[in-house]
C-alpha cells in the first residue's frame, strides 16, 4: 500500500487537474475509437456503381484465393508452345553452311546465329518462322531474297 506523504504518493504528484486531464484524453480516445468502428462497419455499397462493387468484390476474392482461402474462382490455365522450333545449327549443317554463310544468305547477323546456335537466345517471331521456311524450302526463301534486293 502505498503511504500519503505530504499530499502525494511517494514520487508521484496527484494533482486534480492531471487526474481531469487524463480522464478527459481516455474518454476522448475511447469515443474516437467508437466512431472510427461506426466509419469502417458502415455499408459503402450505396456509394459505389453495380460495376464498382462487382471489381470490390472481385479483387476481395482474388486476395483471398492468392493467401490460399478456399475460394470458388475459375482459373484459366493456358499453355503457350514457341513453335515452330527450329534447331539453326542442324539446319546450317544441312544446308553445308559456316554459320557466316548462313547469316549473309538468309540476312541474319552472325552474331545472331552464333548466339542461336550456343543457345544464349531464341529465334523471336519472324525469324523463328523464316527459319521454319528456310527449313522446309530454302530454295524458295533465296529467290524470294534475291528478287527483294
Amino acid at each position: 500500500m502505498l503511504e500519503r506523504e505530504g499530499g502525494s504518493f511517494r514520487g508521484r504528484q496527484t494533482k486534480p487537474e492531471a487526474v481531469a486531464s487524463d480522464a478527459r484524453i481516455a474518454i476522448q480516445e475511447r469515443e474516437l475509437n467508437l466512431i472510427m468502428r461506426q466509419q469502417t462497419t458502415k455499408s459503402p455499397t450505396n456509394k459505389h456503381t453495380a460495376a464498382g462493387r462487382r471489381l470490390i468484390r472481385s479483387v476481395k476474392q482474388a486476395i483471398a484465393w492468392a493467401s490460399g482461402e478456399d475460394v470458388p474462382v475459375r482459373v484459366t490455365m493456358v499453355s503457350v508452345e514457341r513453335r515452330p522450333i527450329v534447331d539453326v545449327r542442324t539446319l546450317r549443317q544441312k544446308l553445308g553452311l559456316s554459320q557466316s554463310e548462313f547469316a549473309a544468305r538468309f540476312g541474319f547477323a552472325p552474331g545472331t546465329v552464333k548466339n542461336w546456335e550456343q543457345g544464349r537466345t531464341q529465334p523471336d517471331g519472324p525469324a523463328r518462322i523464316l527459319l521454319a521456311v528456310i527449313a522446309s524450302h530454302p530454295d524458295a526463301v533465296e529467290d524470294a531474297l534475291r528478287k527483294a534486293s
